[in-house]
């Protein structure tokens, strides 16, 4: 009785641990999170940050924005090829904090491709000077 009871409580066990780590398995993350921050030039400026290799075949990557100089209210961001020609869509970003923003690929987005992302103020401020931190998963 006790050997059925152990059997009992090891499957018991095994199911609870695969049922609690099965979310993990399902959602895989590829690529890895690149830091940035720029002060943003004035009027419609761009900024274009370091060429990456893309770690994985997946058509989007993300952008997470953890800092914005007061009255700032966003940026636009979007990823290009390395000859700085557009490859996705343009994505308004606006707050700090967890919120994840995609990116959707409209080519160049097979692993091994050249890939940066580009920004601008969304205000498209003339007087004083805005600034962004974050980090960009180009995945």
């Amino acid at each position: 009785m006790k050997k059925q009871n152990r059997i009992k409580k090891c499957i018991f066990l095994f199911i609870l641990c695969f049922t609690i780590c099965m979310p993990v398995l399902a959602y895989p993350v590829y690529g890895n999170e690149k830091w940035f921050e720029t002060a943003l030039p004035y009027g419609s400026g761009n900024v274009y940050f370091q060429a990456r290799d893309k770690q994985s075949n997946v058509a989007y990557g993300y952008v997470k924005i953890s800092d914005l100089s007061i009255n700032c209210n966003g940026i636009n961001a979007w990823f290009c090829n390395s000859s700085k020609s557009r490859c996705s869509n343009i994505r308004y970003c606006s707050s700090a904090g967890s919120t994840q923003y995609d990116i959707t690929y409209t080519s160049n987005y097979n692993s091994g491709a050249k890939v940066l992302m580009g920004i601008e103020d969304y205000d498209e401020a003339t007087i004083g000077s805005h600034s962004v931190e974050g980090y960009v998963n180009y995945n």
